[in-house]
């Protein structure tokens, strides 16, 4: 949501969500911003403060570092975003 307010980015628009997303700034931001804190929340109430913080700055760090250098090459979207998502919760209920 933060990266789709970016005037910077060449974003594909066919996504209507993005087209929404790129058109309302504010609530993009304010949005992108809640759901940070309530990760970083759940993250710290999960694994404690310290380690909470140090894991969602590694995970912040890491996604936002794919993001920069995946989305100009058009290789996210939201099929592959999806795919991952669902895959990833598979695994979270296999190894728990």
């Amino acid at each position: 949501m933060l990266y789709s307010t970016s005037k910077k980015a060449d974003l594909d628009l066919s996504w209507k969500l993005q087209v929404v997303l790129r058109h309302k700034p504010t609530l993009s931001k304010s949005l992108g911003i809640l759901l940070l804190v309530v990760a970083f929340v759940l993250l710290i109430l999960m694994k404690g403060l310290a380690a909470g913080l140090l894991t969602g700055f590694i995970i912040l760090m890491i996604a936002s570092g794919l993001i920069v250098i995946l989305s100009p090459l058009k290789i996210i979207n939201i099929r592959i975003i999806s795919i991952i998502l669902v895959l990833c919760l598979f695994l979270e209920t296999i190894i728990s």
